[in-house]
């Protein structure tokens, strides 16, 4: 009886002197903090926190870079949640278990933390450079074209929440790292072919022209011929016939004089230089399942003409092969032009030597076959073209306007 009174005389001061203490066997990180307050762990693991300041993590997205500090994040041992977590041992759980943590030993493993809050704004400010919402689609026609017209495109969006569980791991310690973000798709809440009922909905083909150096006369050319192609749709089964769609080119139809080559000389006159009509002429078959919409813009800043073709697509595919170039003849002497509207000993240039050349190049369209008559043997595929175009460069001088005006 008198033993038993001891050890609750024992247990009762035991009790009483680490009634606000961590029990003495504690450990955290494997620092001992038993007989420490709360607020004394607290106060340990925050002034350790103040090595974490320095850390640095990098957050790339492709090309772009953004950097934040382990101080402005706040990293560092969660001070509050350790000296919390150190205090319950021994007072939580069943009687048995309470008693063997109070004279035994445990070591509790590190907790970190950073400010949620700053990381999302960081993250949210860094988006501001990638995020790229979902083209919506616009479709109007009128007078027998299309007038406005805007495909719908997906746009992306920067994963905030891997981004932020990927910084996570930089935390197990906390050390300076990089984090490679990602992006998710943005679909758009109305698509191309929800706006027209032609069949319209995606690109079927792209092509680009670049002008530079052209004279202002002539960018100016471009821009009007192309607004004139801009909005026209094909039917199915429809020839389209560039001549017909252009128009006539001439300064009545509002085009400026630019410089043609006419009778082997390089001249200002009404047109342009690659207007054959009624000679040439570029002719389309609409040989798809829908209509075709031609969209046409001028890049007067990058200097080139952009033609996209939009419909919907058999899954055809044109492949050309590489140019074959041969009997290569170099260009005539420089050529000089007297010109009366040029000053007397200013010479101006107006074309370019080129070298000419006979050249060829191999161009084949196909499409998955629609049946066996049509595939080639086990390649599954149908042939709509297989040719070899050919071109006969004739070679050019370079030409100057040699001014003659007093």
């Amino acid at each position: 009886m008198g033993l038993f009174l001891l050890i609750l005389a024992f247990l009762a001061i035991f009790e009483l002197s680490f009634k606000e203490k961590v029990y003495p066997g504690v450990k955290v990180a494997g620092i001992l903090v038993g007989g420490k307050t709360i607020n004394e762990i607290e106060d340990y693991f925050e002034v350790q926190n103040a090595a974490f300041a320095n850390l640095a993590f990098t957050f790339t997205f492709e090309k772009k870079i953004a950097t934040i500090s382990g101080e402005k994040l706040k990293v560092g041992y969660d001070s509050k949640l350790l000296g919390d977590q150190a205090f319950l041992i021994g007072r939580s759980g069943n009687a048995a278990s309470a008693l063997y943590q109070k004279f035994g030993k445990t070591n509790l493993a590190s907790s970190y933390r950073f400010d949620s809050e700053a990381l999302e704004d960081f993250l949210e400010n860094f988006a501001q450079q990638i995020d790229i919402p979902a083209q919506e689609a616009l479709f109007q026609f009128s007078g027998g074209r299309v007038t406005a017209f805007r495909p719908s495109a997906p746009g992306q969006a920067l994963d905030r929440g891997r981004g932020k569980n990927d910084f996570a791991k930089l935390l197990s310690p906390p050390t300076s790292g990089a984090i490679v973000l990602e992006v998710v798709s943005v679909e758009a809440r109305v698509k191309t072919e929800d706006v027209n009922n032609l069949g319209i909905k995606e690109l079927l083909g792209e092509g680009k022209s670049f002008f530079r150096g052209s004279i202002p006369a002539r960018v100016h050319n471009i821009s009007l011929a192309s607004s004139r192609l801009n909005g026209i749709l094909i039917t199915p089964g429809e020839v389209f016939s560039f001549n017909q769609a252009l128009g006539e080119v001439s300064a009545n139809t509002g085009y400026k004089q630019a410089y043609i080559i006419k009778e082997k000389k390089t001249i200002l006159d009404d047109g342009d230089a690659t207007v054959y009509a009624p000679r040439v002429d570029l002719k389309i078959k609409n040989d798809t399942p829908a209509h075709i919409l031609i969209q046409a813009r001028v890049d007067t800043k990058n200097a080139v003409l952009i033609f996209e073709l939009y419909g919907t697509s058999d899954k055809r595919k044109a492949t050309v092969g590489k140019p074959r170039v041969w009997d290569q003849v170099p260009p005539p002497p420089d050529l000089y032009q007297d010109d009366p509207n040029l000053p007397k000993g200013q010479n101006r240039q107006i074309d370019f030597a080129a070298w000419g050349a006979k050249t060829a190049f191999d161009y084949k369209v196909t499409r998955p076959a629609r049946n066996a008559s049509h595939s080639e043997a086990g390649g599954g595929e149908e042939v709509l073209q297989d040719r070899t175009f050919m071109s006969n460069f004739q070679p050019w001088q370079a030409i100057y306007l040699r001014g003659t005006r007093e």
